[in-house]
């Protein structure tokens, strides 16, 4: 988070004249982003989501996992799968990894590669964007392309409802 968007979130009575001082280094401190939260009125989904996506929470991650996996029970239901808790849990932790990391892991989002002192354009992202298609999910999930078209439909559903509270939650802190 910049500096302005700490001052948009942040009662107005307060001051922010020592933020971004030479004391400071433009740092948000853990007081910072607690008064963000305590603000904003978020669900607690909406704040394990921010916690999560922006601080790299892995607690708030695992109580979204849960939250997400009671949720896919329920649209997979009609579906058979071999191992279906194995199943579901990797598609909702390809799910949580798609929405929350979008720099591409084999360059670390810079676009380009290097190799043998040679730069060359990063095959696996656009610019630095990490792309997930169909073909990189099946690998991510270790799964068939057969069974991913079973579950592309529900998938999808688990992707909307993840951006849907990413929404939620930014339109709250006032980010959108």
């Amino acid at each position: 988070m910049k500096i302005n968007m700490l001052s948009k979130l942040l009662p107005k009575s307060l001051d922010l004249s020592g933020v971004g001082t030479s004391k400071s280094h433009n740092a948000i401190t853990p007081q910072d982003i607690s008064i963000i939260l305590s603000y904003s009125n978020l669900t607690d989904n909406q704040t394990d989501f921010l916690l999560m996506k922006y601080l790299n929470d892995y607690s708030a991650m695992n109580r979204l996992f849960s939250h997400f996996y009671t949720k896919a029970e329920e649209i997979f239901a009609n579906i058979k799968f071999k191992n279906p808790e194995k199943t579901l849990e990797k598609i909702i932790n390809c799910a949580i990894l798609e929405c929350s990391m979008q720099s591409c892991p084999v360059c670390n989002g810079v676009g380009y590669t290097t190799f043998n002192k040679k730069m060359e354009k990063c095959k696996h992202c656009e610019e630095g964007l990490f792309i997930y298609d169909d073909f990189t999910r099946c690998q991510i999930m270790t799964i068939k392309k057969a069974t991913y078209g079973k579950i592309r439909r529900g998938y999808k559903q688990i992707m909307e409802m993840l951006y849907d509270l990413e929404q939620e939650s930014l339109a709250k802190i006032g980010d959108t």
